[in-house]
């Protein structure tokens, strides 16, 4: 398992997070989860998120599944202090 936030500027971070668990060395003893994600807050209230994420698990596909999302929307948080 790992885990990595890092602060880019005044207003945007990089996360980055995931896990990897080996039983064996075939194809079908291993899984995986890889996320990583980029948050740019434009205003108080609006953000851009970009995030990239890999799963693989054998025993739903053999195949690797790759996820890609680029979200713009409207964000409250009351407890959120300015940076």
């Amino acid at each position: 398992n790992y885990s990595f936030i890092k602060e880019i500027g005044m207003k945007s971070e990089l996360k980055c997070n995931g896990k990897m668990f080996f039983r064996g060395i075939h194809a079908n003893q291993f899984d995986l989860d890889l996320s990583n994600s980029f948050v740019m807050n434009l205003t108080k209230y609006i953000r851009l998120r970009s995030q990239l994420k890999l799963v693989y698990q054998p025993w739903i596909s053999s195949k690797p599944q790759y996820y890609n999302e680029l979200l713009f929307g409207f964000y409250y948080e009351p407890s959120r202090q300015e940076r």
